[in-house]
């Protein structure tokens, strides 16, 4: 049942591009059925003033199920469409309430005055249609990246960042579906234009394999909450998760797992301490049956990890998998440690942790960085390249979406899933996870004190 009620629960309020009702589609179909059967018992007991009622009631109800009915060619709501759709419904129903016992039109004797009302606002619906076609004319001469994004450019930065990774957000799993070649999305700077303007603006970037191989054209921009934001399709590889199978000295992996990864960094739940590290390094025995969460509370099968891994020989358990998840914003796993503390002493190779650093918009293309992976075996000095991104990385040949993911220019070798990655001052900014054929990503320290419970031992 709490499946059902989450799925109810996780809908929008007037329209839903996920192909669920919304709430007020779900008011119109209970008007509408509320009206049918008042209309039922108006037949039943000839009542004007039920059935003019009943009309009402009805056509409420189409105008919530059907809210296009009130909206311009613009998908925004007209006021000419409301004013039209409310007087037509009024004169109908005096009509139908009037009219109900006359035998004849002569009958009823409509008003002059409702005559020149009736004129008027028909009159208003042909002019608006009218207009409304003339811009539709126009708008099919394609304007200018600068007129396009004239209101967006005119946004702080910061808000450009912000409302563009909330467009990703929100419509990362539509355009996967309509575009399935997009293997990530990105914020970054659109320097120019199609006439080689200098722009300077923030958009939102497409990544594909290779371009010539795309279906479907991608859009000049996108509309999100009434912007209109710049696009660009850029080159990248598939995002894949940075397990290794290639031996190496410190590498960590389940008991009789020949696939491993990094030493994560210390996190504490409030009462005890943890090893942090990929849910796809810890759990990589249940990330092949497709469990992408671990309580706690499950039983699991040969929870120990060793250390050096097991590829290598290694028979040193550190500790049994405790928790952790893969889901649209996270891949992380907990080790618990089993006594043998002496583990944490490796982590004097890794430079930090000195602290936590939440990285804001100003770090792009500025902040410099450094990790330690045992796939690398050395340090890798990198820069920031986004704050922001989102992707499909694979995971045993199966994507998963990650969301708010950072971008650093460096390609993480196999085995480096895990690694912290710290800025010069050893301040930790999150956990590698995945890379294509030009960067990696990292799972932000953000995400991980604020979507789990766990925080990063300062």
């Amino acid at each position: 049942m709490a499946t059902l009620y989450d799925n109810f629960k996780n809908r929008k309020l007037v329209s839903a591009s996920e192909n669920k009702i919304s709430y007020f589609q779900i008011i119109g179909f209970v008007l509408i059925l509320l009206g049918l059967s008042v209309l039922f018992v108006a037949v039943c007991f000839d009542k004007a003033n039920v059935m003019a009622a009943s009309f009402f009631i009805t056509m409420m109800g189409m105008s919530f199920v059907f809210p296009d009915l009130l909206m311009d060619k613009n998908k925004g709501l007209s006021t000419m469409r409301i004013a039209v759709f409310m007087i037509v419904n009024v004169f109908c129903l005096l009509v139908i309430k009037i009219g109900w016992d006359k035998e004849s039109f002569q009958q009823i004797g409509i008003d002059q005055y409702w005559v020149a009302i009736l004129a008027f606002v028909f009159g208003a619906k042909a002019a608006q249609a009218f207009f409304e076609s003339k811009m539709a004319e126009n708008s099919e001469n394609e304007p200018s990246m600068t007129d396009q994004t004239l209101y967006f450019d005119q946004l702080s930065k910061e808000k450009q960042h912000e409302l563009a990774s909330e467009a990703i957000t929100t419509l990362a799993h539509d355009w996967k579906v309509q575009f399935p070649e997009i293997t990530g999305l990105s914020v970054a700077n659109k320097k120019l234009d199609k006439d080689n303007k200098a722009l300077n603006v923030y958009c939102i970037v497409f990544q594909v394999k290779i371009k010539q191989n795309i279906k479907n054209e991608f859009p000049k921009t996108v509309c999100f909450n009434g912007y209109v934001i710049p696009t660009d399709v850029q080159e990248y590889d598939d995002t894949v998760a940075l397990f290794g199978v290639k031996g190496l000295e410190n590498g960590i992996s389940r008991n009789g797992d020949s696939e491993f990864g990094t030493l994560g960094i210390t996190v504490t739940d409030g009462n005890n301490y943890y090893i942090l590290s990929c849910y796809h390094v810890y759990f990589n025995n249940e990330l092949k049956i497709n469990k992408r969460k671990v309580l706690p509370s499950d039983i699991i099968t040969n929870p120990s990890i060793v250390c050096p891994c097991a590829r290598e020989g290694g028979v040193d358990v550190i500790g049994d998998v405790y928790e952790g998840e893969l889901n649209d914003w996270l891949d992380f796993g907990i080790l618990k440690l089993n006594g043998n503390y002496p583990i944490l002493q490796k982590f004097k190779l890794l430079p930090g942790p000195n602290g936590v650093r939440y990285l804001i918009d100003s770090d792009k293309n500025n902040l410099e960085v450094k990790y330690w992976g045992n796939g690398s075996k050395r340090v890798r000095n990198g820069k920031v390249l986004n704050t922001f991104s989102g992707q499909w990385v694979k995971y045993n040949g199966k994507e998963q979406f990650i969301n708010g993911l950072i971008q650093i220019d460096v390609v993480g070798a196999r085995g480096d899933s895990g690694a912290p990655v710290v800025d010069l001052l050893g301040n930790v900014i999150g956990i590698l996870i995945a890379a294509d054929d030009k960067t990696s990503y990292v799972l932000s320290a953000y995400q991980i004190e604020n979507k789990t419970k766990y925080k990063i031992k300062r």
